[in-house]
């Protein structure tokens, strides 16, 4: 099937198709002829990565970090530029009944920690910073962050080894 000829400009949609047995070619067909854009999604994890791009276009910040990984124990690298007045960096995980925990975390248990340029773990309760957990995701927000590279810890317990995509944005005057 074709989009009808209703679509109309300036009401940009977003499409998004996932696994190959989607009719992928009618919904880029209506991203294209309504300005919008057009994503395929070969598995869950990518949904994530999509929604990332996305929310960095609809608030006019940048993408830093957007990358999906496995975690037992591993490190993202965010880069943040001098003239950063904000940063967001979010974990998602599609692991039912995996929890984020501020401490070690035990089996079903996922840590995110945030190191500074300098190498230093960031404290949770300086006033700075914020947190919000939610069932599959945890987002830190900075405020007027230092600049460089900044980096994602993400461990989880156990043997297990989870799926997880990180994403930051950054709201900057240098944009």
């Amino acid at each position: 099937r074709r989009p009808s000829s209703d679509c109309r400009r300036g009401k940009a949609s977003v499409a998004a198709a996932w696994r190959p047995a989607s009719d992928q070619g009618t919904l880029a067909d209506v991203a294209q002829l309504t300005g919008g854009r057009y994503y395929f999604m070969p598995t869950i994890d990518d949904l994530y990565e999509i929604y990332n791009f996305i929310r960095g276009n609809v608030t006019s910040t940048g993408v830093i970090v957007n990358t999906t990984s496995t975690a037992s124990s591993s490190r993202v690298a965010a880069v943040v530029d001098c003239g950063a007045e904000q940063v967001q960096i979010a974990c998602q995980w599609h692991a039912p009944g995996l929890k984020w925990t501020g401490g070690t975390p035990n089996k079903r248990e996922i840590r995110v920690r945030l190191r500074t340029p300098q190498g230093r773990l960031l404290p949770a309760d300086v006033a700075w910073v914020s947190r919000t957990v939610g069932d599959d995701h945890v987002v830190f927000t900075v405020e007027d962050p230092q600049p460089g590279r900044w980096q994602v810890e993400v461990e989880t317990g156990g043997e297990g080894h989870a799926r997880y995509t990180v994403g930051g944005w950054v709201r900057s005057g240098l944009q």
